[in-house]
């Protein structure tokens, strides 16, 4: 008698999306501080997790609206910042992604945004 298993094929993408704000900065930043701040032992510098996204989406063309959604969802929170903190040299405001393999489309409107916010993109598959 042969016994089945199931057996997950290693091509086979689920989709999975993980998307993380994080600021980092020399200084404190009184408009985050809602956020916490986390300080390892012996660091100066501040670190605020604003957020983390993730979701399931095996449909390349959902998962384009999803990722966008996701990446504007986080940037909101950092609307009320001025520029002059964002853009500080002690300050690095970075996105880490988490994505299927293969290849994700960001729009030409958000690519601006992550620039005028001065984002770093973290990028992981």
């Amino acid at each position: 008698m042969m016994m089945s298993v199931d057996v997950p094929d290693p091509d086979v993408d689920a989709g999975q999306v993980i998307v993380s704000l994080t600021v980092f900065s020399a200084d404190p930043i009184d408009q985050l501080a809602s956020f916490g701040t986390e300080r390892a032992a012996g660091e100066s510098e501040h670190r605020y997790s604003l957020g983390t996204i993730t979701f399931d989406q095996p449909d390349w063309n959902a998962r384009i609206d999803q990722l966008e959604s996701a990446l504007d969802t986080l940037l909101d929170f950092l609307d009320p910042l001025p520029e002059a903190v964002l853009h500080a040299e002690g300050t690095v405001v970075r996105i880490f992604m988490t994505l299927p393999r293969g290849a994700e489309t960001i729009s030409a409107r958000l690519v601006r945004r992550l620039a005028n916010l001065n984002v770093t993109l973290w990028i992981d598959t």
